[in-house]
Order: structure tokens, then C-alpha cells, then sequence
């Protein structure tokens, strides 16, 4: 599993990770998270909201941002879809996606 950070640069988070994943990903991240500006509550949030799902729902549901959507499809899986066309959708583990949102929140906490 790919660990992610990020770094803010001209006011907007850029994604990196560990094992390093491809731009398209990266891109799909960026967007996904764009929208969060430097409010680390809002992201405290979709993860509240997005564990309070997974137990009332397994998976099959979905969170928005203003950019993307991160769809769960099976237990183990999530999809990024893009709104604007301005990436390919991606899939990557549901572990990995929760991983990347706290890293993010834990960056803006030190950060900001």
C-alpha cells in the first residue's frame, strides 16, 4: 500500500507517495482534495462520515467534493471519478483512501 503526502505549493495540495504512484493518480487525489482549501475539519469530517457509512451500509456509497467522487465499490475498493475531465477514474484500496485523507489532515494541522 502506497503511503501518500502532501506539500501545499501556490495555494493548492500536491500529492506524492510511497511507492511513487502515476500522474494520473496523483491528479485524481489533487482533485479529490482541492476543494478542502487549508480546513482540516472538513476532512475530520468525511472521515466521520465515511466510517459512519461503511458500518450502516458495508459499501456501495459514495463521498463529493467539488472536484471528484470517491465511490466505495466493494469492501476493499474505492473508485475516484472524475467530474470535469480533467483525470482518468481510478480505483485504489479503501485503506489506502482513509490513509491519504489522514495524512492530509495531519499535514494541515502542522501546517496551517
Amino acid at each position: 500500500m502506497r503511503q501518500w503526502s502532501f506539500r501545499r505549493e501556490d495555494g493548492e495540495w500536491l500529492a506524492s507517495s510511497i511507492p511513487r504512484a502515476d500522474r494520473n493518480l496523483a491528479a485524481a487525489i489533487e482533485t479529490l482534495v482541492v476543494s478542502f482549501g487549508e480546513n482540516w475539519q472538513a476532512i475530520e469530517s468525511c472521515l466521520d462520515s465515511w466510517a459512519r457509512m461503511e458500518q450502516e451500509n458495508g459499501f456501495d456509497y459514495s463521498l463529493s467534493t467539488s472536484g471528484a467522487v470517491a465511490r466505495r465499490i466493494s469492501e476493499e475498493t474505492v473508485e475516484i471519478c472524475d467530474l470535469y475531465d480533467q483525470f482518468e477514474d481510478m480505483r485504489i484500496s479503501a485503506a489506502e483512501f482513509v490513509g491519504l485523507l489522514k495524512a492530509l489532515s495531519a499535514t494541515m494541522q502542522r501546517e496551517i
